[in-house]
């Protein structure tokens, strides 16, 4: 997984359609556990173009609220929101099968009172087809 970043645009998460399902599959574990957080490395061993950076990790946490997305600078990106909020937004990491490179998802896009806070950073998670 790589996570983009650029100032003043959104953070791209990237990784390939088995990987990107793998991660799906281990956030929904998460979130049903009683574990409050959860670090996911990232790679940053390649060039970031064209954004300007790449983020060492995603840090997800259980709180109360709707899903709040910060840029965190010693961890790279927060995401913080209740258990069924995280459910939904982390669920936008699966992807078909059949799914190619440059498919994305915005996990944000979501129309459901309480869901997202409006200070929330936009994502957009894409397929890869390379690690």
């Amino acid at each position: 997984m790589r996570v983009y970043y650029t100032d003043g645009s959104d953070p791209m998460v990237t990784d390939t359609v088995v990987s990107l399902n793998a991660l799906a599959e281990q956030l929904g574990d998460f979130v049903a556990s009683s574990q409050v957080e959860l670090t996911i490395p990232a790679v940053t061993a390649s060039s970031p173009a064209p954004y300007t950076a790449l983020l060492p990790s995603i840090r997800f946490t259980k709180r109360e609220g709707p899903i709040m997305v910060t840029l965190e600078p010693s961890v790279g990106l927060s995401v913080v929101g209740a258990p069924e909020n995280l459910a939904l937004w982390c669920s936008y990491f699966r992807f078909p099968a059949h799914a190619t490179e440059g498919e994305h998802r915005h996990p944000e896009h979501v129309r459901r009172a309480g869901y997202i806070s409006p200070n929330s950073l936009s994502v957009i998670i894409e397929v890869q087809d390379e690690e």
